[in-house]
């Protein structure tokens, strides 16, 4: 597992500088295709994604990727990974997006290592399963909350289900960041409260690595049906995620799983 985390920091390195020289040059928005997972391919996708796979060419780990889908190399293991987290951001010109990536068998439940990283800040979490949750060197943890000082991440599309609208209502403050993988970190880290994602729904490319994080945090996630959250390695499930850093919130929302 140590090994498998020096290999997620040199990945998450040479995206970060991949990007940064290639991101100027392009449009980063541009369709190119059609991914896996049926969603467009924008070109910045595809650049993180190139890069990935060389590095990634000699080590016998399996891909999982939204773009180039699954690739069987005879590993027992699979890197399931989201090149770029939060591409209409990118797009759009925000510098609010990240890599993300986590290794395991075949589904959520058994992935071993995860890490995200802010493209922009340098920011790196990760985690080790049964190891704590880290930002950089400092181990991070979730906070008690009451919902009078609670700050939610709440998808608010036009996808959304007037759930979501009812969620939002209710936190003194709402910060919709575009970008699932680091919501979830900063629920992991205290920052946010609850992240709240339907309508829309995730694949698990989207937050394998951050579930990790956010349960080694000792935070929480569940299906729309308030069951502990899982996903199979396969870029064409989605789900709805509700995420907690203090599970007794919830308590204060009898309708969530409604």
């Amino acid at each position: 597992m140590k090994d498998n985390l020096r290999l997620l920091n040199k990945v998450a390195d040479a995206v970060q500088a991949e990007v940064r020289l290639k991101l100027p040059k392009i449009d980063p928005g541009k369709h190119i295709c059609m991914g896996a997972d049926g969603t467009p391919t924008s070109l910045i996708d595809k650049v993180a994604e190139d890069v990935i796979l060389k590095v990634m060419e000699k080590e016998k780990i399996n891909i999982l990727s939204e773009e180039c889908g699954f690739i069987d190399k005879g590993g027992e293991l699979t890197l399931a990974m989201d090149p770029i987290d939060g591409t209409h951001n990118v797009s759009m010109g925000l510098p609010l997006y990240n890599v993300s990536l986590a290794i395991g068998r075949t589904c959520i439940a058994d992935v071993e290592v995860g890490l995200v990283r802010n493209l922009i800040t340098g920011d790196n979490f990760w985690a080790k399963k049964g190891k704590g949750a880290y930002l950089g060197k400092k181990r991070i943890h979730v906070k008690p909350c009451e919902l009078s000082d609670a700050v939610f991440s709440v998808f608010l599309g036009n996808k959304a289900p007037e759930k979501a609208f009812r969620l939002a209502a209710l936190p003194k403050k709402l910060r919709v960041l575009g970008s699932s993988a680091l919501e979830m970190c900063y629920v992991a880290k205290g920052d946010f409260a609850l992240y709240y994602q339907a309508g829309q729904n995730l694949r698990i490319i989207d937050i394998a690595a951050s579930c990790l994080i956010l349960r080694e945090a000792g935070g929480e996630i569940y299906d729309g049906q308030g069951d502990i959250f899982n996903m199979q390695f396969d870029v064409l499930e989605r789900r709805t995620c509700v995420a907690v850093g203090d599970r007794k919130l919830l308590k204060k929302i009898p309708w969530m799983f409604e």
